[in-house]
């Protein structure tokens, strides 16, 4: 009969994560600002875990109604500001009469997972 053996090392020193936990929001982001256009709204994102650690993304969202329950997608008659990804955003012209609110996703390899922010002030 035939027979092999397979001869082989392994290196056992290197350690990485390995992802097993969708990011999950602990405690919901939040955004204010003032009505006034030209004024600065902030958001704080929250507080995040999963396996490995999630990165954060903002997103700022103009919207035609007031925002006032949670939600994991762009609700209807919202759109997301072009360029408008940081901590803080100041409102612009286009932004008279409308509801601003952001976005947080935290992402993963395993995936991501939104949370809204609630607002219910309209900026003149």
């Amino acid at each position: 009969p035939l027979g092999f053996t397979i001869v082989g090392t392994t290196n056992s020193t290197a350690t990485q994560a390995v992802p097993s936990a969708l990011p999950t929001n602990l405690t919901p982001p939040t955004s204010s600002g003032s009505a006034a256009v030209g004024s600065t709204w902030t958001v704080n994102t929250g507080t995040w875990s999963g396996t490995p650690t999630p990165t954060i993304a903002i997103y700022w969202l103009r919207c035609d109604q007031p925002v006032t329950s949670a939600y994991s997608v762009v609700p209807v008659g919202c759109s997301v500001i072009p360029g408008a990804r940081s901590t803080s955003y100041v409102s612009v012209a286009a932004d008279a009469g409308k509801y601003l609110t952001a976005q947080v996703a935290g992402n993963s390899p395993l995936g991501f997972t939104i949370v809204g922010t609630t607002n219910s002030t309209a900026t003149h």
